[in-house]
């Protein structure tokens, strides 16, 4: 029998065995982040457009599991590239998410793969950033700037930046698709469902973000600055989608500016998209 094809080649599978999903989740994923049993209707289970109470755990808390959580998926992706466990389609779907385009019709892809509560909503997030007007144009705009509008205050570099960003996060994400399509919990984000695991996946995701930053190879304190400084300007006018501009007035304002050097303000602003598509 021959190699998994990669996921991106095997859309008409996405569905295959998922039909007793819904069972085999409230029947082992145990207690709730938020009390009660996930199999339960209590008030504390999350139901498939939103929280059904106002609990939550604090963004604090979500913090300090990434923190922790992250070590153990660098050390699982590494494992997996090291063909230790890792999953059939791994390294070819791994290979073929190698530049912005590309990624973005992987994430499109996977979020069809996950239950509605079990990071559908965070995965189509990602397609939705990834995509058209997003990352996965902006390699395209590297070699043709004279095509973006003299509105949007941006430099090569801001985009290699970005770029060499969304690939850093590539295979710390892939890593969790395949785990939670697996139906296992994120590492450190133990029985986490419904909109509290959106929220994590969220809170995940930046901190990593945060992490590249940090360690990213700023010539001086000042580009590094600047080039947030541009990138936090750009992202009221940038996106394509008005639902996501939308999303990003809503929470941010003159008086109260956008900051894409805030971990908590990236933190607020991806929360905020994945309700919007939550609630539908």
């Amino acid at each position: 029998m021959g190699a998994r094809r990669p996921i991106y080649q095997r859309e008409e599978e996405a569905n295959d065995g998922r039909s007793d999903a819904a069972e085999w989740l409230g029947t082992h994923r145990g207690p709730s982040v938020l009390g009660g049993s996930q199999g339960s209707t209590s008030g504390s289970r999350l139901s498939s457009n939103g929280p059904a109470s106002s609990a939550e755990v604090p963004i604090a808390t979500l913090k300090v599991k990434a923190a922790s959580a992250i070590p153990v998926i660098r050390t699982r992706v590494q494992s997996w590239n090291a063909g230790s466990g890792a999953p059939d389609s791994w390294s070819g779907t791994l290979k073929y998410g190698d530049d912005a385009r590309e990624r973005n019709t992987i994430y499109s892809t996977l979020w069809h793969q996950l239950e509605p509560n079990n990071g559908r909503f965070w995965f189509q997030a990602a397609a939705v950033v990834t995509g058209r007007g997003g990352v996965k144009a902006m390699e395209s705009w590297l070699s043709d700037l004279a095509a973006l509008t003299p509105a949007v205050p941006v430099w090569p570099w801001d985009l290699t930046f970005i770029i060499a960003g969304n690939k850093f996060l590539f295979p710390f994400n892939l890593c969790n698709f395949y785990t939670l399509r697996a139906h296992q919990s994120v590492p450190g984000f133990p029985h986490f469902w419904g909109r509290e695991l959106d929220r994590a996946l969220v809170v995940l995701e930046q901190t990593l973000v945060q992490t590249f930053i940090d360690s990213y190879g700023w010539k001086n304190p000042s580009e590094r600055a600047d080039t947030l400084s541009r990138l936090s300007r750009t992202f009221p006018t940038s996106a394509t989608k008005k639902w996501v501009r939308d999303v990003l007035g809503k929470r941010f304002s003159s008086v109260r500016p956008f900051n894409f050097g805030s971990l908590d303000h990236r933190i607020e602003l991806g929360i905020a998209i994945v309700d919007h598509l939550r609630a539908g």
